[in-house]
């Protein structure tokens, strides 16, 4: 295969040339597309970003005093560990169910807020009018980030108002939370209702003690969920939102929108240069080039003029066409 048959691939000098020859397109593509993104940031609404960092609750030791020997005390604190866990793992299952959203749309504020939540000036904001709407939107809105390689998570959500966005997030961790602590509270008393009953009924004073023991450790349990403190997910960091606007990013819109129109340019210069006949291009990029020539061969005549040794040679149209 000939040099001639080999398919010619364009290099980063052939591209420099094409977007200097369609400098005008790309020019006016960057123009349109920057008066696009001052349009763009004069109708968006400012988000302000929310964040709550959150862990596993530790658990206060259920075993008795007399009891907490070092074996013992040991597989007590792993059996915590566990049902801390556990109970974590519940609450990043249970934050966006329709459970917690229908306690959420029951706060008069909440309603109000979300109301409000829009992206664009002058289009109205769509409130969530049901549960599963809500919680369709909280799980689309609230990010659960994970902090390194710990058991640490942060939760973030942005909103037009920054204090809303912040008491957004507190609330949710709230209604959650209490939402688990009741459910273990209604667990813990049926079991004891159960103990109770079979205590009543146990004839053999080995399987009384046995049930009294049971009936004391979940009475105790139950005291422990009783307390003022969260429960399945504790606060490391309270919500809090951060300083200056999340959304829009300034920046990334301006840049964004300047290289979008550079590309819109030249691809629109390419379309156009395609369009035409390939002989009147080539002429026509052949005939730039002389000219270009022309003129650099009249200014170094002119700069040169009277000097015998550096004297140019005259030049032809044949050499000005093979430039």
């Amino acid at each position: 295969m000939s040099n001639s048959d080999k398919r010619y691939e364009p290099t980063l000098g052939d591209l420099l040339k094409d977007f200097w020859r369609g400098r005008k397109f790309v020019v006016s593509g960057v123009l349109l597309c920057l008066f696009a993104a001052l349009v763009f940031s004069m109708m968006a609404v400012p988000h302000y970003q929310a964040r709550l960092l959150v862990a596993p609750s530790m658990l206060m030791d259920t075993v008795s005093a007399g009891a907490q020997a070092r074996d013992k005390a040991s597989q007590a604190r792993d059996s915590q560990t566990q049902q801390g866990q556990a109970l974590f793992t519940r609450f990043m299952a249970s934050y966006q169910g329709a459970t917690v959203a229908r306690l959420m749309l029951a706060d008069e504020f909440i309603r109000a807020g979300l109301s409000k939540d829009k992206n664009f000036r002058g289009v109205s904001a769509k409130p969530a009018d049901n549960a599963a709407e809500l919680a369709r939107y909280i799980n689309k809105r609230v990010s659960v980030d994970q902090i390194g390689e710990t058991e640490l998570r942060e939760l973030t959500y942005s909103h037009p108002d920054a204090k809303f966005a912040a008491l957004f997030l507190s609330r949710l961790h709230e209604l959650t939370d209490g939402l688990i602590r009741y459910s273990m509270r209604r667990e813990l008393s049926g079991r004891i209702e159960y103990l109770n009953t079979a205590m009543d009924e146990a004839l053999n004073l080995d399987h009384r003690r046995a049930l009294a023991d049971l009936l004391t450790e979940q009475e105790r349990t139950k005291m422990l969920i009783s307390i003022d403190q969260p429960y399945a997910a504790a606060v490391l960091e309270p919500a809090y939102t951060q300083a200056g606007v999340f959304w829009p990013n300034a920046m990334l819109v301006w840049m964004g929108f300047g290289l979008v129109g550079a590309a819109i340019g030249y691809i629109v210069f390419q379309i156009i240069e395609s369009a035409k006949p390939r002989s009147q291009a080539r002429s026509s990029y052949q005939e730039q080039k002389a000219q270009s020539y022309k003129r650099k061969l009249r200014d170094w005549v002119r700069f040169n003029n009277g000097n015998d040794e550096g004297a140019p040679r005259k030049f032809s149209s044949n050499d000005i066409a093979a430039e």
